[in-house]
């Protein structure tokens, strides 16, 4: 795996090395061990926040990261929902759900990974709801105290947890069975470009196809008789060949969707060469990933 030990994937291993504290400290809560629980529940909170923001801002996500980050959520919240179910009023109607939906994730993602090599991180709904639950559980820690009494504050928020944990549910079943989907679809990408074609291959392998890449039309030609994409992703400037000519190719011999990049798509010459082939969409350089990736689901009928 790439960029192993980065900022991100090392707070993400903090969080996973504070679980067997806060499990420990919940089943044997004293008024000395009391803050010391209050504070490292707080920090694995804030950290996972934390690590997200970094691994975003500062473009650090890696393969690691997207299997650390959920799976330190999860253990931090399987063992406190078990800890306080033990030595508090924590409602089983919750504990129960949480529990079945975690694990049920953790078996698709394995899954997923095992056949298909795929990776899937977390999504927002699913950040929104560990959040829920994570305030839910700090509640009932707070609680621990004889000091406090926040019985209203449990019986309102345990109910909108819940109905926020099935609706993520509902939702990664709906990205997996999409996953699943987007797996069998190929996609080919031709550009020269080594930094262009890296991200595009980096980024739709992301989002779960199939990617394969190359640097020239002939290359590209020798690929699709191999092996025919369900798309063809493809640059206008290209060595020995024009991608233009690439296409007519294509069009000429197979039944292949075709995205055109390029640099000049602006000059007028370029637009009504393009518009003469059969070609799917166009994309300026440098490209909108967004657009793009709407642009592929829409073509794949997905």
């Amino acid at each position: 795996m790439k960029r192993v030990m980065t900022l991100p994937n090392i707070l993400s291993s903090l969080r996973i090395f504070l679980v067997p504290f806060v499990f420990l400290f919940i089943l044997n809560c004293t008024p000395a061990r009391y803050p010391w629980l209050v504070g490292i529940f707080a920090a694995a909170i804030m950290l996972d926040f934390l690590d997200g923001y970094v691994a975003r801002r500062f473009a650090m996500e890696s393969e690691l990261g997207k299997i650390l980050d959920p799976l330190a959520d999860k253990l931090l919240t399987f063992f406190s929902v078990i800890a306080l179910s033990i030595v508090t009023d924590f409602p089983l109607w919750i504990t129960i759900p949480i529990i079945t939906r975690d694990l049920v994730i953790l078996l698709a993602s394995t899954v997923l990974y095992k056949k298909k090599h795929l990776l899937k991180g977390s999504i927002a709904l699913g950040k929104i709801t560990f959040f829920l639950i994570g305030l839910l559980i700090y509640i009932y820690i707070i609680d621990l105290s004889t000091i406090v009494d926040l019985r209203i504050l449990k019986h309102f928020f345990a109910p909108i947890s819940l109905g926020f944990v099935m609706w993520s549910f509902d939702e990664y079943f709906l990205v997996y069975q999409r996953v699943k989907e987007m797996a069998n679809k190929k996609i080919l990408i031709v550009d020269d470009d080594n930094d262009v074609r890296d991200m595009l291959e980096t980024y739709l392998q992301d989002l779960g196809y199939q990617v394969s890449a190359t640097r020239s039309g002939s290359e590209a030609l020798v690929h699709i008789q191999a092996e025919v994409p369900h798309l063809l992703i493809s640059d206008l400037l290209l060595p020995g060949e024009h991608g233009l000519d690439l296409i007519r190719e294509v069009n000429k011999k197979w039944f292949v969707p075709i995205i055109v990049l390029s640099g000049v798509y602006q000059r007028l010459e370029v637009k009504q060469l393009i518009q003469e082939e059969n070609v799917a969409a166009f994309f300026e350089k440098p490209v909108n990933l967004t657009q793009l990736k709407h642009k592929i689901s829409q073509i794949l009928n997905e």
